[in-house]
């Protein structure tokens, strides 16, 4: 009988150490998730590095996470964000004349030509891009 009452006591614990550790996986994961679900509002100045090093594919991506959280524009930001969306039709210019849709790649140009005049300070930004992508017309 003492036997198994030893058993059954070691037993216990071990079962009552592994909900303790399962509630701080609980825990730890559900913080996880709260920081995943965070959207982080991105500055003028990271929105200025995008530009600097060329990552364009984060600037659309940060002007768009900064747009859909309502933040107000301020600075060089409505500049920064006129060479996002001339990237982005850029790409999308590339990829219509690639896939012989000329029809719509003349209106991602035209949108690009519309976009170049917003650039103000960041106008360097076009060749940077029609080089990056290849574009030659």
């Amino acid at each position: 009988m003492k036997e198994g009452f030893k058993k059954n006591l070691i037993l216990n614990i071990i079962i009552i150490m592994l909900c303790i550790i399962l509630f701080f996986m609980t825990l730890t994961f559900m913080a996880e998730v709260a920081d995943y679900q965070r959207v982080y509002k991105m500055g003028e100045e990271s929105l200025i590095n995008c530009v600097r090093y060329q990552d364009y594919d984060s600037l659309v991506e940060y002007m768009y996470r900064n747009e859909a959280r309502g933040e107000a524009v301020s600075g060089d930001m409505e500049e920064l964000y006129a060479v996002a969306h001339y990237y982005e039709n850029a790409v999308l210019y590339q990829a219509y004349k690639k896939a012989g849709n000329q029809n719509e790649a003349q209106r991602k140009y035209e949108k690009m030509e519309e976009y170049k005049e917003w650039m103000g300070e960041y106008s360097f930004a076009e060749e940077d891009i029609t080089l990056l992508l290849g574009i030659t017309e």
